[in-house]
């Protein structure tokens, strides 16, 4: 079998994708198959799928915006290029199925693929359907869901829910935090939380955690992934501090940082929360505002694994007392005991299986 897959820009549409693609490298020891990926020049995810070994390569392409931008102007014509350079591509490794989990560098190679009668298979991860995935949708030969309460977005016909993917690393980390946190020269006395705004990271998120910071570093080892090109200042004092460790991106070594966090701070994607509640994290989740992301923190949170709260209220302050709140023993134990029972840990395992039956 040989399979495309695309997505990037941020990491929200790579890491479940990467889950369908571990699977197809183990079952491939007995069956092999030729994968090669589609992403973007600039997003984070060249240097994640560089560990898989699979072949990268990028493409233009137009970001489509709900919102008033210059851009939206000239992006059309980087849509265009974007389709003939995966045309090109396309016809370089001859895939048998391309599949992508809704970014936006998506839309040129499905409609490249479409325009060449390749199979189309996608993956949605939110709440709600992506604009990428609804450009697609009709063109889909399948529609994987991630959880049941997508169902009624999509035709019935051709939609499954396989649940998400999530990724080994996370499967079979062992989740113990105090040895991972002296592994990692924390203090494994002390909390630990972990803060990210995603790949390219959050400026809002950022700015907040260093309001924050003299009165957690007190009490707290924080973790802060400040994001792709998103170097934040702190003091030298709490910069040569053990508790305090910050990075722009991880790609080898999050999952071990994410089994040393007690509680993680993000937004509103799908694929990271995911991996936190399989991981029994609980969350703190700010969503970007008037998004998608609102839908799925809005989940997250009625099955009872985070805090949503709204960036056009929260403060600092409150970052403060909702850390202090979830660390209280009763709080942590009921969300922890409410993680992983919906995550379908099997989705690779189902996708897999569904794009071997199509082609």
């Amino acid at each position: 079998m040989r399979i495309l897959f695309t997505g990037g820009g941020t990491m929200g549409s790579v890491a479940p994708l990467l889950a369908v693609a571990k699977e197809l490298i183990d079952q491939g020891k007995s069956t092999p198959t030729k994968m090669s990926w589609i992403g973007t020049s600039s997003g984070p995810e060249r240097e994640v799928i560089g560990r898989y070994r699979i072949p990268f390569l990028s493409i233009q392409s137009g970001k489509f915006r709900r919102y008033f931008s210059w851009k939206n102007f000239s992006d059309p014509f980087l849509l265009m290029v974007g389709i003939v350079q995966a045309i090109k591509i396309i016809r370089r490794v001859k895939p048998d199925v391309i599949l992508g989990a809704g970014g936006y560098v998506q839309v040129p190679v499905m409609w490249a693929a479409w325009l060449m009668k390749k199979k189309i298979a996608i993956l949605q991860l939110d709440i709600t359907p992506s604009l990428a995935n609804m450009l697609c949708i009709s063109m889909s030969h399948v529609i994987f869901l991630s959880f049941d309460e997508q169902v009624k977005y999509f035709p019935k016909k051709k939609s499954h829910v396989t649940g998400l993917p999530i990724r080994q690393e996370i499967t079979e980390s062992k989740n113990c935090s105090d040895n991972k946190k002296r592994l990692l020269g924390l203090d494994p006395a002390l909390p630990t939380v972990l803060i990210t705004g995603g790949g390219t990271g959050s400026e809002v998120l950022n700015n907040m955690l260093i309001t924050a910071l003299h009165q957690l570093i007190k009490y707290y080892n924080i973790i802060h992934l400040t994001g792709k090109g998103k170097h934040v200042e702190v003091s030298d004092s709490i910069l040569n501090s053990a508790r305090y460790q910050q990075f722009a991106f991880l790609s080898d070594t999050l999952v071990d940082y994410l089994s040393a966090a007690d509680i993680v701070i993000t937004r509103g994607g799908m694929a990271l929360p995911s991996e936190c509640a399989f991981a029994k994290k609980p969350m703190i989740i700010i969503p970007i505002p008037d998004s998608h992301q609102e839908k799925n923190a809005a989940f997250f949170e009625k099955h009872g694994v985070a805090l949503w709260r709204s960036q056009h209220t929260y403060s600092a302050k409150k970052m403060i007392s909702d850390i202090q709140s979830l660390l209280k023993p009763a709080t942590y134990s009921t969300m922890q005991n409410a993680q992983k029972q919906y995550i379908h840990h099997n989705g690779a395992i189902n996708i897999v299986r569904e794009l071997q039956s199509i082609i």
